[in-house]
């Protein structure tokens, strides 16, 4: 994950010579001998300093491969979205020095660099798994408290690299002044270290249809749907932010004092409010065929269908009275298209109305989380989740195969009955009365073995449609 302070860099790499070092130079745990290794460039350290490793940050590139990426999401611009991949350049010397043996001073400043090179080498890239030295440590502490503490369980690493600088280029460095004598160091390089990159404020959907189409002159026609997404980041940066999604992906929270965000779908194209009329048509896999929105209906007084010239606005609710009977609004992927009459003609004494259809275009209906309970209120092992009640998840609909799906930290968790009895395993139940304080629609998942305390991301997916950004907390 991006990094905000690049002295994190800096410090895991001092940590890692200042551990390793002990260990290689025979230092006993309690001796109190130091090898001190500072971030100061050599030219600040005192000659008089022993036991002493500079390795100071010189000169920082951006590398060449992530350069200009596009990031995330749709907003402009873009690439502030994707993290800026950084190379830090740094020169590594040895500092040794008494005045009473000169000769040994330099074997010594030899000695440790070696050890540092030595360091390096073995240790070519640095995770939160990295540990070195006697005992050995981990270089990125788990004590809360540690500075390095936030590289943790974000799935950083540094790769430190030695780079192939010539002795004329050495030289050079070093050649600022006649009478100095090049130093004993090395030049290495860390990489890819990424920067925190900013936000994105809009969630492109996944993509649903690929397709081109031939329409009639005037004739209607949907380019693509839209919505806006409603969630809560956590941490002290965090709180609500507002995400604009395409294709849609629409919640069913119509509830008063709802965000308008939540069931607020547009559809996008042109010629939309041609004609003398026109009627929304909405289909999903789950019903028996295509049913218009006619919220004129008094069943459909929840519902609502704007036209305008490049846009239609729709208002969605649970359910959709069409074809005799009230059609549930599942969670899952639905198509939508307009049909306008473009006129009416008198065709053997009947008036026929001569209606030009769009193409379909798609959208998501999302399911809605809405709170995580940690631990479960009658097993202290699970972990529940509350999903919104505009729908049951315990439908006869949604009881088979993948229909529900949950991703925790991006691993996908099994659905058994209730409750989960082995680690990355979930099962879903309604808590009815008499129960107290029934709560439906929860999901209990019991969470896999390395599972660690903090923030992650989990995913509710039914039947093909994820819900908004959600994290759950583990203590």
């Amino acid at each position: 994950m991006p990094l905000d302070d690049l002295s994190d860099v800096t410090r895991s790499l001092v940590r890692l010579l200042r551990l390793n070092i002990r260990r290689l130079e025979g230092i006993a745990p309690g001796d109190p001998t130091t090898i001190t290794v500072t971030p100061e460039p050599p030219e600040a350290i005192g000659e008089s300093a022993q036991n002493l490793l500079s390795l100071h940050c010189y000169h920082v590139a951006e590398d060449a491969y992530y350069k200009n990426l596009p990031g995330p999401g749709s907003d402009p611009p873009n690439v502030a979205k994707n993290p800026m991949g950084l190379c830090l350049y740094y020169i590594l010397t040895a500092h040794h020095g008494t005045a009473n043996d000169p000769t040994e001073n330099a074997l010594i400043q030899q000695r440790l660099l070696g050890h540092a090179l030595k360091t390096f080498h073995d240790n070519p890239v640095i995770t939160e798994r990295t540990r070195v030295g006697n005992p050995a440590e981990l270089v990125w502490p788990e004590e809360s408290t540690h500075e390095l503490n936030r590289l943790r369980d974000n799935q950083n690493q540094i790769q430190v690299i030695l780079r192939p600088v010539t002795p004329e280029d050495a030289m050079a460095f070093w050649g600022t002044e006649e009478r100095q004598t090049t130093r004993l160091s090395a030049y290495c390089e860390a990489r890819v270290i990424f920067l925190e990159p900013e936000r994105p404020t809009r969630i492109p959907g996944t993509v649903l249809e690929i397709g081109q189409f031939i329409f009639q002159l005037g004739a209607p026609s949907l380019d693509s749907s839209r919505s806006r997404i409603r969630f809560t980041v956590p941490g002290p940066d965090g709180g609500t932010q507002i995400a604009e999604s395409s294709p849609a992906r629409v919640t069913l929270n119509n509830l008063p004092g709802a965000p308008p965000e939540h069931n607020r779908l547009e559809l996008l194209g042109a010629n939309l409010s041609a004609g003398r009329s026109r009627t929304l048509f909405v289909s999903n896999p789950l019903w028996d065929a295509e049913f218009p929105v006619d919220p004129s209906l008094p069943a459909n007084t929840d519902w609502a269908v704007t036209f305008g010239t490049d846009r239609v606005a729709v208002t969605l609710a649970p359910e959709l009275f069409a074809g005799g009977a009230a059609q549930p609004v599942q969670p899952g992927i639905y198509t939508a298209r307009v049909s306008v009459v473009l006129d009416e003609q008198l065709i053997g004494g009947q008036l026929r109305q001569l209606p030009v259809s769009s193409n379909a275009i798609t959208f998501a209906v999302a399911p809605r989380l809405v709170d995580v309970q940690q631990p479960d209120a009658d097993n202290a092992e699970l972990i529940r989740v509350i999903a919104g009640d505009e729908f049951s998840l315990t439908d006869s609909e949604l009881a088979q195969g993948d229909a529900i799906r949950v991703i925790v930290d991006g691993l996908p968790y099994e659905r058994v009955a209730d409750p989960p009895g082995a680690p990355q395993q979930f099962s879903v139940r309604n808590d009815v009365a008499p129960v107290p304080n029934p709560i439906p629609n929860a999901i209990r998942l019991r969470p896999h073995t390395t599972l660690a305390s903090g923030l992650h991301p989990f995913r509710l997916i039914v039947n093909g449609a994820e819900s908004a950004p959600f994290w759950i907390e583990v203590p």
